[in-house]
């Protein structure tokens, strides 16, 4: 490349000798465009919005559609279909209610065993929400309703062991509270 440059720039003067005869412009012909040619042009145009229109629509379609199955998956399962599950997700959820509500009391003066609990809720609830879609995958296995009503033991049990603890620190502190009382008489 660098040759050629260079054997252009020092002939330049050569190549500047020739000018194009009088003739030559009239020899070339310029097309003239005629109104066909411009409908044509016109009509690809139009065939290319139509096309990209055609896509763009498309395209939103199917993500509005994978939009509105992903809102359908995200739904819950409706547990009634599953007798057995229905009727554990009752008993259970009555047993751990009432449970809670009797912890949640005693827990106002033990706000570390409180917050062990809740973590330990929040724990089991995302286990059980994880099974819960499995169960969407696979509706008629066993072992995973199993696992579900586990779930629900698992809970009703820790909150007891909650509410045994609760009551043996309840137990140690009126055994000081009355040997403090007992000492004070004295």
């Amino acid at each position: 490349m660098d040759k050629l440059e260079n054997f252009v720039t020092n002939h330049q003067n050569e190549f500047d000798i020739y000018e194009p005869s009088e003739g030559l412009w009239k020899k070339i012909k310029i097309p003239k465009v005629s109104k066909t040619s411009n409908y044509i042009w016109m009509w690809k145009v139009a065939a290319i919005v139509l096309v990209f229109g055609a896509s763009f629509w498309a395209q939103n379609h199917m993500t509005n559609q994978k939009q509105m199955m992903s809102m359908k998956s995200n739904k819950p399962i409706p547990e009634i279909l599953i007798p057995e599950l229905a009727e554990a997700n009752k008993y259970y959820t009555g047993l751990i209610q009432t449970k809670l509500n009797e912890v949640q009391s005693a827990l106002i003066s033990y706000p570390e065993i409180k917050k062990d609990m809740r973590h330990e809720m929040a724990e089991l609830d995302s286990v059980y929400q994880s099974l819960k879609s499995d169960l969407k995958d696979n509706i008629s296995n066993p072992e995973i309703i199993d696992a579900m009503i586990q779930n629900y033991r698992l809970k009703l049990n820790l909150l007891e062991q909650i509410q045994t603890e609760l009551q043996e620190q309840s137990g140690k502190n009126n055994t000081k509270n009355k040997r403090h009382e007992t000492r004070k008489s004295i």
